[in-house]
């Protein structure tokens, strides 16, 4: 028997990501899901098959979890506080490196 589809949710506040993870369960995904710490609500867990709660910032752990379970395609739904923003705020290695490229190739720009 074929293993389902996977879908990857990036969760924030609200209704919709429950929504979404919801409707895409009844087609018959796997919705892997990462929820924002301070933002997603619990109930994200019961409508996913796994949940990782992370920070804002931790694009590793993101693209690892989703990596290691076969996402290919995610989408982000949800609200995020501008607060919660730098509240949560935890960059990683990734993050960090990304946020440097970025830097670099802005300041090459003006």
């Amino acid at each position: 028997m074929p293993s389902p589809p996977v879908i990857g949710l990036i969760a924030g506040a609200g209704e919709l990501p429950l929504y979404f993870a919801r409707q895409a369960r009844s087609r018959g995904y796997a919705v892997q899901t990462a929820a924002l710490r301070g933002a997603a609500p619990k109930k994200i867990e019961k409508a996913s098959a796994e949940t990782l709660w992370i920070s804002i910032g931790q694009l590793g752990a993101l693209v690892s979890f989703f990596k290691k379970r076969g996402v290919r395609r995610a989408v982000m739904h949800g609200k995020v506080q501008h607060a919660q923003l730098f509240k949560n705020l935890r960059l990683d290695w990734k993050a960090l490196s990304l946020w440097r490229r970025l830097k670099e190739r802005l300041a090459g720009a003006g």
